[in-house]
């Protein structure tokens, strides 16, 4: 979970939003839709809690 979170903050510095990553991630052909659905949920997650804080 830390080099998942580590990974949301380097995206998050750089303001993407949740819909970016899912089309920055589906230019990987290795990655299933399911895949990039919990990461685009994840990703939201961690927006929403760092909003928070804040």
């Amino acid at each position: 979970d830390d080099i998942v979170d580590g990974a949301f903050k380097v995206v998050g510095n750089q303001n993407m939003r949740p819909e970016q990553l899912g089309i920055l991630l589906r230019e990987f052909p290795q990655l299933n839709e399911r895949f990039i659905a919990v990461a685009v949920k994840r990703y939201t997650e961690y927006l929403d809690a760092a909003r928070k804080v804040n």
